[in-house]
């Protein structure tokens, strides 16, 4: 097995290999997949591969001192804000990494109030 950086030509493969699984594969393709490689069997055909896609995490900082209610409100004006700052530079997602300690409450209201969707668990490596 040998590897390489994805071409063009990998493009119909790659839809091939999501194909096979149920999995919401981003398009290789993609200005938003910041690098992709390749992994060629002894006859040069794809057999697997990696992207990395750009995506945003959103960090939120807060005074101790707001209701309930006003973090809220903080928090959904800016993320409205946020969300049209974020289109123009051609993003369309973000995520919000939630400490384990406050996930139970803030994010049901993130999936309540905002329309965020809990999505996978991540794991995170130094580079």
């Amino acid at each position: 097995m040998t590897f390489r950086p994805f071409q063009e030509s990998d493009t119909a493969a790659l839809a091939h290999l999501a194909g096979l699984s149920s999995f919401p594969y981003v398009d290789p393709n993609s200005q938003m997949v910041e690098a992709c490689m390749v992994a060629v069997d002894e006859d040069g055909k794809v057999v697997a591969a990696i992207a990395a896609e750009r995506i945003v995490q959103l960090f939120f900082w807060r005074s101790p001192n707001l209701s309930p209610a006003a973090i809220m409100g903080a928090f959904r004006g800016m993320e409205k804000n946020m969300a049209t700052e974020l289109k123009k530079k051609g993003y369309n997602s973000c995520e919000a990494f939630i400490p384990p300690q406050l996930e139970k409450k803030f994010g049901k209201r993130l999936e309540r109030t905002l329309g965020f969707v809990k999505n996978w668990n991540s794991w995170a490596r130094t580079l």
